[in-house]
């Protein structure tokens, strides 16, 4: 139910990227390299386990909707604050690799980032978690009080390995 409500939004901004644009071209590309500076301290935080540049991140209200490579869902800033603990608590690392960082602003308050991925995660005792490669959507929404996008919605996919 609730990644079926992520994907009707990521939809709904899918739509609006193909209406006409309210952006000049120079504020494009000035949000463009904003968003793509974002992203890699977004990766560089979940890399160094920040959780505090994390939390710093995320839209940190209800609204907020992750859903993780293995499917999960969080709905709220609660959620995903206690799913990162929990998996920040139990890795000794995380290699987290941000691949071809696409952006598409939508407007001055809503910005769309997709890219590829890949994550390893060595979990405490040396068990690894086998390199998941996949997709990355993240929704960004402009904080005017700060004057900084945070992520509103994030989805990350797995592609699934062929068999042998």
């Amino acid at each position: 139910m609730r990644s079926s409500r992520a994907l009707v939004v990521l939809a709904f901004v899918g739509m609006l990227a193909c209406s006409e644009p309210t952006v000049t071209i120079r504020e494009q590309a000035v949000i463009e390299q904003t968003l793509t500076d974002q992203l890699r301290t977004w990766v560089r935080a979940w890399n160094n386990g920040d959780r505090d540049s994390l939390s710093a991140m995320y839209v940190q209200g209800p609204e907020l909707t992750v859903v993780w490579v293995d499917g999960s869902v969080r709905q709220g800033w609660e959620e995903e604050e206690l799913a990162q603990t929990s998996l920040f608590n139990s890795t000794e690392r995380v290699n987290f690799v941000m691949q071809n960082p696409v952006q598409h602003v939508i407007d001055m308050e809503v910005a769309l980032s997709i890219f590829s991925h890949s994550i390893d995660v060595v979990r405490l005792g040396g068990r690894r978690d086998l390199v998941r490669s996949g997709a990355g959507t993240v929704l960004w929404v402009r904080d005017h009080e700060e004057n900084v996008w945070r992520i509103r919605m994030a989805h990350l996919s797995v592609v699934p390995t062929s068999a042998s």
